[in-house]
Parts: structure tokens; sequence; C-alpha cells
């Protein structure tokens, strides 16, 4: 089974479809199509004839017409008509079938008109009319004037007809899946949400192809290598499912999330408060509690960030650490950024101010002479009364309810055994420790493991609330944005 892939123009194929997912895949062929009716219409037929594929599918932007739609989201139309084919403009505008001429006839097994219906497969479709436009709307006035003719349509694009007619000639089905990019009339690209639209057309299409493997990505930190030794080892059950792992550092970790390039991962929950639209927190895995804070450490004593020459370093700018400094020392200093392990030893040689020490380093600044300014997490929990989030696991929302279930299931098993055989995951922790005695290691593990890590609970649910709630106070995240959501299993 074949399935043609089309898209209009190569910036939506870039936007919505980066490598691997769809542009790769064997049953998958991708092609563009072109712009507007005209060209939209003689290149998939084109590209039919030379695929002979059992599926077509049209994937680009579009424009809202209906409130239903939301700018941001994508959908599956079950319905596509055609707007300008016919007599007139405006009020005065009348459809081929209105003035009596089918768009289509002989050809067909039945004349077909201005509105053909479409294959909708998806299990999260929405149902609506699409109405393809010759121009596509320069205000609302136009956009208005449009449903006029058509009240039902919902959104407006400028290929779906002329491909979805291509598709009818050939009796190939046809799926259209459209992100909203806009408001129809919009014609302020400042307005417009394009990049995001990758997961949710992700989610919209139902591609399960990587359901069985998932792509992993977790931190090198030894509570993480502590929590991940079984299902990284074959020692747990993974349920059907192929883990493809990569460790990384957690600012590397927040980068593969933003650019929705794993399916599964750690992450500090400063960034996954910044993706919640598209990711979902699993219940197991989190780094959280009491007395696990990140610490300002100072390269002299005695000294605070106060001034706008100084410099402090954080391990990465959508770490729970730096979004924690900007709460407690707004706009005191410099803030750079760093991989963690390269804080310290750049305060030792006397290359910034202040830095934000998280890991291992949490026990061994006083042997690198460096000043404690404050823990951290110590003060999260004198004004909040919560222990500290600090990350968690993650999983897209494009996976099914399933397979993220069954990947929770793996992890809490992976982490009870874990527990129940403490020394086997050392082989595992020492690999990619900085080098650090297993003493340390152990000592690290006892701090970050904990029984929010093997479910977070309601107190866990509330600590992530109280977080999202002060970082919305002083600007951090958009007003109105969707909060973090655990997933219920």
């Amino acid at each position: 089974m074949t399935t043609l892939l089309l898209v209009p123009t190569a910036l939506e194929r870039d936007l919505l479809l980066p490598q691997p997912d769809w542009r790769h895949r064997r049953d998958v062929v991708t092609e563009l199509c072109g712009f507007g009716l005209v060209a939209s219409g003689i290149l998939a037929a084109s590209r039919i004839a030379d695929h002979r594929p059992d599926s077509v599918v049209l994937a680009g932007i579009a424009g809202a017409l209906s409130p239903e739609m939301t700018v941001g989201r994508a959908y599956c139309f079950d319905r596509v008509a055609v707007y300008g084919i016919g007599a007139g403009s405006g009020p005065d505008f009348q459809t081929s079938t209105q003035m009596g001429w089918p768009q289509v006839a002989d050809v067909t097994s039945e004349p077909v008109g201005d509105i053909l219906s479409l294959h909708t497969d998806s299990p999260d479709h929405r149902s609506g009319l699409l109405l393809s436009v010759c121009a596509a709307s320069a205000s609302v006035a136009e956009a208005n004037a449009k449903r006029q003719t058509f009240p039902d349509a919902v959104a407006e694009d400028m290929e779906g007809f002329a491909v979805a007619l291509a598709c009818r000639v050939a009796g190939v089905p046809c799926q259209i899946i459209r992100g909203i990019s806009n408001n129809a009339g919009d014609r302020d690209r400042s307005n417009w949400k394009i990049p995001g639209l990758l997961p949710q057309w992700r989610r919209v299409t139902g591609d399960n192809r990587h359901e069985s493997t998932i792509r992993l990505a977790i931190s090198t930190c030894p509570n993480d290598t502590f929590a991940f030794h079984a299902l990284m080892n074959g020692n747990v059950d993974c349920r059907g499912l192929d883990f493809q792992v990569e460790l990384l550092d957690i600012q590397e970790l927040n980068n593969r999330l933003l650019a929705d390039r794993v399916d599964v991962a750690k992450t500090s929950f400063h960034a996954a408060l910044l993706l919640a639209e598209h990711w979902v927190v699993l219940p197991s895995g989190s780094a959280l509690g009491f007395g696990v804070g990140p610490l300002l450490l100072a390269s002299h004593p005695d000294t605070v960030p106060a001034t706008g020459d100084q410099v402090t370093l954080c391990p990465g700018e959508h770490t729970t650490a730096a979004l924690l400094f900007q709460l407690f020392y707004p706009e005191t200093s410099q803030i750079r950024q760093a991989v963690f392990s390269d804080i310290m030893p750049q305060l030792q040689q006397r290359r910034a101010d202040f830095g934000v020490c998280i890991h291992e380093g949490r026990f061994t600044w006083q042997d690198q002479g460096l000043a404690l300014v404050e823990d951290l997490g110590t003060r999260w929990e004198q004004e909040t009364g919560s222990p500290l989030p600090l990350g968690g696991i993650v999983a897209s929302r494009r996976l099914s309810a399933q397979t993220a279930a069954t990947v929770q299931a793996v992890i809490f098993d992976s982490l009870q055994y874990a527990l129940a055989h403490r020394d086997a995951p050392l082989t595992t922790m020492r690999k990619y420790a900085q080098e650090f005695s297993d003493d340390v290691l152990m000592q690290h593990v006892d701090l970050y493991v904990n029984q929010w890590t093997v479910n977070l609970g309601e107190v866990g649910k509330h600590a992530l609330n109280e977080l999202s709630v002060r970082a919305a106070r002083i600007g951090l995240l958009p007003p109105g944005g969707r909060p973090l959501e655990v997933l219920t299993v």
C-alpha cells in the first residue's frame, strides 16, 4: 500500500514534515503539487499517474473561516468545495452548479459539482467543509462574502478541491489535512502560527508508524541512569516497544523537545511548561523533592548577584535551575548559559561571578574552593511548602493514549527493578558519570529518587501548578497557556 503525500510548497513541506517522519517512509511518496488551483490540479494528476498510489494525502496550511477552527491546530476535513469558478463576484457570485454546469462530466461515474466528499480515516478528525479559493481572502469582509455562498465552510485553502478532483478522476481516495496558520483575511504574518503545527499535524494524521519504535532521550545524571538501567539493558519487558535511547545534557534534551525530534524524553519542568500544548508529563521518572534544588555558588565568598556587570552561569536557558534564578534574582546580573559540568571549573577560573550548580556538583562544590550563596531549592520550599519540581519524563501528545500508557508502564517497571536491585544500575551509572565514586553516585540517587519519582501523585501535581503560576507571574509564560498535565493511567 502506497500513499502519495502532496504538499503545495517547499515551505510547508519543510515546516510540517521535517525528517525522518512521513517524508522518508518507504510506504509514502512525498511530492510538491504546486500553489493554487491550476498548478495543484495539473501536478496532482501527473503525480498520481507517475506513482499510481493507493491513496493521496494533501497536507499544508489554511486560513480559518469559522471560530470553530483554532489557529495553531490541524484538522482533517470531510468535504471540500470550490469558490471562484462560476460567474460574477461578491454577493453576485454564482457557482458553476448554480449556473447548471458541473465541474466534470462524462469522465467520472457521476457529474462532479462544487463539493466533493473526502476520505477521513483519522480517529481525531474534525468534520467540516474546506473551501478552496482562487485567491486567499485579503480582508475579513472578503472571507465573510465567501461564507455567504458556502455558509458551512470553516476554512479556506487554494489547492484542496483541485487535488480532490484529480483523485476522483483517477479513482483514488483523497484525504486533506490542513494546519490552521491564520484567520482568513489576516495578512499580517506576525499573527500566523506555522512552525508549531508539526505536532498537531502528526496528531491528526493518526501516524502510528513509530508507535512500536520510541525515540527516548534521558539525561546522563545518575538518577536517570539508575531509573532507566533496566530498560536500557533488557531487564524488564518492554511490552512490544523498541526503545531507541539517547543520553544527553539537559539543555540538549530541551533542544530536542523544542525541535520535536523525540517521542519521550526527560526534560526540565521549565521547558515542559513552555511545551505543554504538545507534551504530557508521565507519572513516573520525575526528579522532585525536598532538599534537591540547585545551588547558587560564587567564585568569591560573601558576594551576591546585585549588579549588571556581574555574570551568572546557568545550565541552559530552559532548565528549571535557570527559572529558579530568574524567580529569586530577577534582573540582578548578566545570565550566560553553560554546560552544567563546565560551571564549577569556570567559577574556579574566575571567568564568572556566580553559577547555578546542578547534578553531582551539589555534593562536591566545597572541594572546589567555591562559596555558597543560597540553596535555591530550600528557598522554594520555604516560600511554597511544596517539593521542588526539577524535571520529569514527558511524552508527545502525538502518541496514542495506549502507547503513552505502555511507555509509562515500562518506565515504572524499570524504576521498580532499580529500587529492588540497587547495585545493578551502577555499571550504567559509572559509564555516564563525571568520574565520581560509587558513594557519590548513590548519594545522588538517594536524594533525587523518591516517592514522587515512582508516582507524582497529587503532591507532585500541586508542585507543578505552583511552578506554572510563578513562571506566569514574572512573564515567562504566555497568558492563557495550557497548563501542564500528568498522564492518567
